[in-house]
């Protein structure tokens, strides 16, 4: 065991195994050579001493224990203790008191190479936090890295066929879009995430918009994402961060072709459309083409209207007429 000159207790001497070689405290033994006797936690060591390490199978051990030492592990990226839990035989699913997965855990605290060490044995990527009465029940390992901005790991779970759309009423996109992880979206973008799906009467753009994130935003225009989805209370990406002052978001969707009209109404009301930029100046320049936008159609309809049409064809005939000499 070589010197253990400080280490007065076992259970002290098995903790230095911990902290030096990551070795799980739930699946050491520590055995006398000479009497050939287990060691208990709690006795003294007197120096000199002729230890052997045992390392325990995972029958042997309290499923809460091999948890609480797996989630430790995968929390704190201690990659080693991984690899001594999974060969003790540690199912890498199990899940702690709280719901939480070793692999939840490790895309979390954004821990790459312990994210590949539990795909690699085996660990389910799809599996969701179960806790309840908890915002992060329902959540999946990709999600709680998109939220994080951990752009890596979600590119090694989209590789590893992860889940991309909802799972329990939420999803990864939305998520990363609400916080502004431009990285997040362009690798969930880049493997075909439905860009326009709808969670709580949002989209990804709506999200983006409202909080002003204008990458993203540009992100999910180039992937072509629907520009004048409408949701439940007439509400558009557009209007919705004209609202709010997202003035370089307001720009960037109506240059790309943005139907500025479309739920005006029923977000804004034409007093409010008309009466806003007197109050707000930073807004008028997106408000008024929205306002001339919506009346340009109008007066379309109103120059194509039959009753202008037969007072054009009346005042032609009359010129005709005019024209006309008498015999």
């Amino acid at each position: 065991m070589g010197d253990i000159a400080g280490m007065t207790t076992v259970r002290s001497l098995k903790t230095h195994l911990r902290t030096r070689h990551d070795v799980p405290l739930c699946i050491q033994q520590l055995v006398d050579k000479e009497t050939g006797c287990i060691l208990d936690d709690a006795m003294t060591l007197k120096p000199p001493c002729d230890l052997q390490l045992v390392m325990l199978k995972a029958e042997g051990v309290a499923q809460q224990r091999l948890a609480d030492e797996l989630m430790g592990a995968s929390s704190g990226g201690k990659v080693e203790a991984v690899r001594f839990l999974y060969r003790a035989g540690a199912h890498m699913d199990l899940r702690s008191r709280f719901g939480d997965t070793a692999l939840t855990c490790a895309s979390l605290y954004g821990h790459i190479e312990v994210v590949r060490l539990l795909i690699g044995f085996g660990a389910m990527v799809d599996l969701p936090h179960s806790y309840r009465n908890s915002n992060r029940s329902g959540k999946t390992p990709l999600m709680f890295a998109s939220e994080n901005g951990r752009a890596e790991i979600v590119r090694c779970l989209v590789e590893a066929r992860a889940s991309l759309n909802t799972s329990h009423g939420k999803t990864a996109l939305v998520d990363a879009c609400k916080l502004g992880h431009v990285g997040v979206v362009r690798v969930l973008v880049e493997a075909e995430a439905d860009t326009n799906i709808v969670v709580l009467d949002t989209t990804p753009l709506m999200c983006a918009s409202i909080r002003g994130h204008t990458e993203v935003v540009q992100c999910l225009v180039d992937a072509r994402a629907q520009l004048d989805w409408v949701n439940g209370k007439g509400s558009t990406a557009l209007t919705r961060a004209s609202a709010l002052g997202r003035i370089e978001v307001a720009h960037l969707l109506m240059e790309a072709s943005a139907k500025s009209w479309v739920g005006v109404l029923g977000n804004f009301g034409w007093f409010r459309c008309i009466l806003w930029p007197m109050f707000l100046p930073k807004i008028s320049p997106i408000l008024l083409p929205i306002v001339l936008s919506v009346t340009s159609p109008l007066a379309r309809v109103c120059a194509s209207s039959p009753h202008r049409a037969c007072t054009e064809r009346e005042q032609h005939l009359c010129q005709q007429r005019a024209n006309v000499r008498p015999i």
